[in-house]
């Protein structure tokens, strides 16, 4: 059985409206599943590239995956916002701290590297989108037409 998950049993009995014999009996059992934890899919032909990135690149690479954006459909303008990260100053800042640096200019040096690399795609000031083809998050559907672009 699933973990987390609640099993649920149901009956159906179908007889004939004329004589009321039972001509069919039909048992099911239906799992109901809690919702699982965010997830990040990584793809085995970006592996090597992210296992060869220097240990701070690496490091604020998972940072930033934490603020991504799910894969989705177009908004209504044409916009597609998946894999996007906004990288507001108090984020950088607090991405920062917790990389154990007291300026953010470290991780600014960092997310340019990052962009060199092709790990990350800069889309306009403090935007960035992660590269469909190292990792994502969201449905296979809309991972594809993200790779497509």
């Amino acid at each position: 059985m699933p973990i987390n998950s609640k099993r649920r049993n149901y009956a159906e009995v179908f007889t004939h409206e004329q004589d009321g014999e039972v001509y069919q009996r039909i048992s099911r059992v239906n799992y109901s599943i809690d919702s699982e934890d965010s997830y990040v899919k990584f793809y085995f032909e970006g592996l090597d590239y992210i296992r060869d990135m220097p240990r701070d690149c690496f490091m604020l690479f998972c940072k930033l995956m934490e603020h991504c954006t799910y894969a989705g459909p177009d908004d209504v303008h044409g916009l597609n916002d998946s894999f996007v990260i906004h990288l507001t100053s108090a984020r950088k800042k607090k991405i920062a701290q917790e990389m154990g640096y007291s300026s953010v200019k470290p991780v600014s040096n960092l997310l340019t590297e990052l962009c060199y690399g092709e790990a990350l795609v800069r889309m306009e000031t403090a935007c960035y989108r992660l590269n469909p083809y190292i990792c994502s998050r969201g449905a296979w559907a809309d991972i594809i037409s993200v790779r497509e672009q």
